[in-house]
This record gives C-alpha cells, structure tokens and sequence, in this order.
C-alpha cells in the first residue's frame, strides 16, 4: 500500500550498539560467548549503520534466554522492539483529528507516536490512512467504528475479529449476530 510502510513487532531481534566498530566475525563470537549456537538459535544478524546489528532469533524463547546474557557484557549495550507495535489504521476520516484517534486508542495500550501516511509518488499528498505505535496491552478489533465510518486496524500478530460484531472466532460474511451499523448495539 503507498506511504505506509511495513512495520509491526519484531518479537524475535534483539538490536545490538556498539560505541565503535565492530565486525560481523566479533559479533558472533559475542553471540557464541553468551552461549548462542547460530545453527540452532538464530535466523538472521544484519549489520546496521553506526556500529549497530539486529540479531533475530527463531525463537521469541531463544531471543528472551539470551537477552539477558547479552546484557551483562560491557561490550554492547541491547535494546528490544518487543514493546511497541505498529498499527496502522485505513479508512479514517480526513477531518478527523488524530488526538481523538489516539485516546480511543489509549484503551488497548500507551500510544507513543503517530503518523498521518502519504502517498509515496505524492509525499505531501494525505492517503487517510495513519500509523500508531503501541505499547499494547490488549487487542485491537479489526474493525471499529468512528465517527460514523468503519475503521480497520492491522498488525501483525492481531487475532482477526468480526468485522460486524467485533467477536474473535469467525468472519463478517460468517456473522450471525444482529448489530446496528449506527449505534453498535
């Protein structure tokens, strides 16, 4: 889709800064001397700029096991992705304003940013569509209503929900339950 990009939780990867270079050799033998084996543990280590690496782990157990190891060497510092999530929100209306958006939001989780998207071929152009980034505490209905228009809602991980009713466990065209569009009940 123009203008947004893709982001959610990076649940696995674990990014490591070091204060001056560092080789991609040295870095395994970090990752070895917190007792990480690369065939069984890890799926990528991608050198950054600024002397930074991610390190994605199989496994959200693995990168959880090792990220506290990793953190008693002096020789990097660790930071996690885990916390925030990238939800990225279609169908708003282009007048509506973004704290409102925000503090409906603020009841699945912290919001910490936001974005109105553009189109990438029109960057000062608004598509209607925005991202927020989440600490989330619980999850977001695929669909919500707002200001008298339906709202969808995704990221990755999300449980897909009823588009009618907001219930988990089937689909809007499996739907059985009687709502009204207007008021929700």
């Amino acid at each position: 889709m123009a203008g947004i990009r893709p982001g959610g939780r990076k649940d696995r990867t674990l990014l490591l800064k070091f204060s001056e270079y560092t080789s991609t050799k040295d870095v395994f033998e970090l990752l070895s001397k917190a007792g990480v084996d690369p065939k069984i543990h890890l799926d990528a280590v991608q050198q950054l700029p600024r002397f930074s690496f991610d390190v994605k782990f199989r496994q959200v157990v693995f990168r959880n096991q090792f990220e506290q190891v990793l953190q008693g060497f002096d020789e990097c510092t660790v930071e996690s992705y885990s916390e925030v999530t990238v939800v990225t929100a279609l169908y708003i209306d282009l007048d509506l304003d973004n704290n409102y958006v925000k503090q409906m939001l603020s009841q699945y989780g912290e919001v910490v940013g936001s974005r109105l998207c553009t189109f990438a071929n029109f960057p000062g152009i608004l598509n209607g569509n925005r991202a927020y980034q989440i600490k989330l505490k619980k999850h977001i209905p695929s669909v919500v209503r707002i200001a008298n228009r339906n709202v969808w809602f995704t990221y990755w991980g999300q449980p897909k929900t009823c588009s009618k009713c907001g219930s988990m466990g089937h689909l809007g065209k499996e739907c059985k339950n009687m709502r009204c569009y207007r008021c929700q009940q």
